[in-house]
């Protein structure tokens, strides 16, 4: 399997948003709006996302069991208020991408004109909402540099470290672990730069808790890290493969 398998997925093919002049507001105001979490992010580089082209960005979110009409809208730019849902319109024609086969879903912008960004999504008739991304491939490249990754194999519990590389506005780290057909075994969250596989004592967030993840001996694995900062910009997004004893 090609290095990045989360980061790049899919994207020898992609469309180019149209937008249209519906509102954010007016769709939130159509329909009853959830308290439960949608969670994005953002990553991208000025000079080519996984070799598609400069200004590229992928948009990944966690889809929940039951997740129907994905959309997502942006901002002109980033000078307006990302708090104001009238500032952001729907981008049509979104091709969404399934990613550790399909336990996330992504998309890709093709812009170099950074914005904000929101993912919404429908459960039960209700519409969850993200908090915004900002999306700036441009100004804030994301980091792809493996020597800031540190994995300690050991046996059915390899323990990984990270370091945060240039950008230190990092405020939460998600990792994950998949095997070698890209099917995502766990997907954590910490506050710290330090993760040992399967304890959940420095966990803020898990999305796959149950059942508890396992791995077996004697075979490859992938370590993907997302450090994010607090307005959902990856700051760092690399692989690393590991194999247990």
């Amino acid at each position: 399997m090609k290095r990045f398998i989360v980061i790049g997925i899919v994207l020898t093919t992609f469309s180019c948003g149209k937008i249209n002049r519906e509102k954010l507001s007016d769709y939130l105001d159509s329909k009853p709006v959830s308290e439960e979490w949608l969670i994005a992010c953002a990553a991208g580089d000025l000079n080519g996302w996984q070799e598609v082209g400069g200004g590229v960005t992928a948009v990944f979110f966690y889809p929940v069991e039951g997740a129907t009409n994905k959309r997502y809208f942006e901002t002109k730019n980033l000078k307006q208020n990302k708090d104001d849902f009238s500032n952001y319109r729907e981008v049509k024609n979104i091709e969404y991408h399934d990613v550790f086969n399909g336990y996330l879903n992504n998309h890709i912008i093709k812009s170099k004109k950074e914005k904000w960004g929101i993912m919404t999504y429908e459960v039960n008739d209700s519409i969850r909402v993200s908090d915004p991304i900002k999306i700036q491939p441009v100004s804030r490249e994301t980091e792809r540099r493996s020597i800031l990754v540190t994995v300690e194999e050991n046996g059915i519990t390899p323990s990984f470290s990270w370091e945060d590389g240039e950008y230190k506005e990092n405020v939460i780290y998600f990792q994950v672990v998949s095997d070698k057909d890209g099917n995502l075994i766990s997907g954590t969250y910490t506050l710290d730069r330090e993760w040992t596989f399967y304890d959940t004592s420095n966990v803020v967030i898990n999305i796959k808790p149950y059942p508890t993840p396992f791995i077996e001996t004697g075979k490859l694995y992938d370590f993907t890290l997302m450090s994010v900062s607090e307005d959902n910009w990856v700051n760092v997004a690399e692989m690393r493969t590991f194999k247990t004893f």
